[in-house]
C-alpha cells in the first residue's frame, strides 16, 4: 500500500478585529523584490509585486518555483505592549499550510513600531494564488495575495 503525503490544512486564525482591543495596526504588509534600510531605518521598497510569471519551455520539467521576493510588515502598537508572536503564514488558495514563519514582536513605551522582512525564495509547488497571512497574537491582521503564473515558450530553432 503506497503511503500517501498528508495535506495539513490550517485551523484559521481567530478573525475577531484586533483593533477592538487597542492595536497593533498594519502600517504596511507587501510583497516586494527587495526591502533597503536607510542609517535612519526608514525602508524602501523596491519592485512592489503580487504576480509573479515563470517562463520554461516545457512543463514536463517544471521545477519548484523560485519567487525572489520578501514580505514586508510594518506595525504599529496602538496600546498594546509586552512581548507577542507573530507569524507570517504561507497557504495554498485551497488552504492547505506550506509553511510558517513565527518571530518574537516586543512593544515598549520607548518603541510602538515594528518592521519585519521575510525572505520568501523558496520554491512553491506551481501556478495558483497564494496567501500569505500576518497573524499576530493568535489574531488574523491581513493576508497579502501572490498569483503564480507558468508561461510556455518554446526554445528556439
Amino acid at each position: 500500500m503506497a503511503n500517501r503525503a498528508k495535506i495539513r490544512k490550517v485551523k484559521p486564525p481567530a478573525r475577531k478585529p484586533v483593533v477592538d482591543e487597542g492595536g497593533p495596526f498594519i502600517r504596511a504588509a507587501l510583497l516586494c523584490e527587495r526591502v533597503l534600510n536607510d542609517s535612519d531605518n526608514a525602508p524602501s521598497l523596491i519592485r512592489i509585486v503580487d504576480l509573479a510569471t515563470l517562463t520554461v519551455d516545457s512543463l514536463k520539467r517544471l521545477p519548484p518555483i523560485i519567487v525572489p521576493i520578501s514580505l514586508f510588515v510594518s506595525l504599529r502598537a496602538g496600546t498594546r505592549r509586552g512581548k507577542f508572536e507573530m507569524v507570517v503564514r504561507c497557504l495554498r488558495q485551497s488552504g492547505e499550510l506550506l509553511r510558517e514563519l513565527p518571530t518574537p514582536v516586543e512593544f515598549t513605551d520607548g518603541s510602538t513600531l515594528a518592521n519585519y522582512t521575510f525572505a520568501l525564495s523558496s520554491g512553491l509547488p506551481g501556478e495558483g494564488v497564494y496567501w500569505f497571512e500576518v497573524v499576530f497574537d493568535g489574531q488574523l491582521l491581513t493576508r497579502v495575495p501572490l498569483t503564480v503564473q507558468v508561461r510556455i515558450q518554446p526554445p528556439p530553432r
